[in-house]
């Protein structure tokens, strides 16, 4: 086995997820590697979940290889993504809380698959995905979606767009590359972290008709007010989060969905090694706990 391909082994076993792949002979494989941020796999209908979250996700797993056990080596996006692209646990790369940066020294695959004639693209719609932490290192195009006011569905400019801005942004530099080129591209759709603003569409069918705007702004409350405040949150306040983030990996199901379509129609999807995956989970009251940087349970 190559080292390009124990990486990526390594790699599906590290953050699992999704993976399709069926590479031609002659020609080494494009490497898509999708990161929904923020996404707990239990609350996707492709894991049994109660509520359609994921039919696009559930028609990609129909035909590629899914992991029902997959675990981050971290609870927070700069420590996972760090593994994610070196293969290492935290308390070898480094990158933690107390060190807010991955070392140069580690390489890491951009790097890697960019020294085998590939080229790089990342697509970051979260701050701790970028240069000034060292994650974007090695890749050939860095576009920080992060520092657009339009790029998600929090904008309602973004959200009435035929087209997600960061799938949009990857098309373009789709397009205008040389396809006789092998790619890695890299994408984090930031939805469903919070604040879970969803476009409506999606809104409407995780949520009760009628509830007021005020009672869903009481429930998009922080993870540290949540813990200022534990005991003041009525069940139906819960509830209305729980939907509301619900619907934000719904929408972000359709995203997933649309980069596909995307990529199929450009003729890159079929041979391409695909990966869809999170950074980490996050937690909905249980054990006490709201957010995601504060515990290590299941969620």
């Amino acid at each position: 086995m190559s080292l390009i391909s124990r990486l990526l082994c390594g790699l599906l076993a590290l953050l699992g997820g999704l993976a399709c792949a069926a590479p031609d002979a002659g020609r080494p494989p494009d490497v898509v590697l999708v990161v929904i941020d923020t996404a707990r796999g239990d609350h996707f209908s492709l894991y049994g979940y109660e509520r359609d979250t994921s039919p696009r996700l559930a028609a990609f797993a129909a035909d590629a290889i899914r992991f029902d056990h997959a675990y981050s080596t971290s609870c927070w996006t700069l420590s996972a993504h760090a593994s994610l692209f070196t293969g290492l646990l935290p308390a070898t790369h480094g990158a933690t809380q107390e060190h807010l940066r991955l070392d140069d020294s580690l390489q890491t695959l951009s790097e890697l698959l960019g020294a085998r004639g590939y080229e790089s693209a990342a697509f970051s719609n979260n701050a701790w995905v970028s240069a000034s932490t060292g994650l974007t290192r090695g890749f050939d195009r860095e576009v920080a979606m992060w520092k657009r006011p339009d790029a998600t569905a929090a904008s309602a400019t973004a959200a009435e767009e035929p087209t997600h801005p960061t799938n949009r942004e990857i098309f373009r530099w789709l397009d205008a590359r040389d396809a006789r080129i092998p790619f890695l591209l890299f994408v984090n759709y930031i939805e469903p972290h919070w604040p879970y603003d969803a476009p409506r569409a999606y809104r409407d069918r995780f949520l009760p008709s009628g509830v007021p705007d005020a009672l869903l702004e009481h429930s998009g409350f922080s993870a540290i007010q949540w813990y200022l405040r534990r005991g003041a949150r009525p069940p139906r306040l819960l509830a209305l989060r729980e939907g509301m983030y619900d619907a934000e990996l719904a929408y972000a199901d359709a995203v997933v969905g649309e980069l596909l379509d995307g990529l199929a129609a450009r003729g890159r999807l079929d041979g391409a090694l695909v990966i869809v995956t999170s950074d980490h989970g996050e937690n909905m009251g249980e054990h006490g706990h709201q957010g995601h940087s504060f515990a290590l349970y299941e969620p």
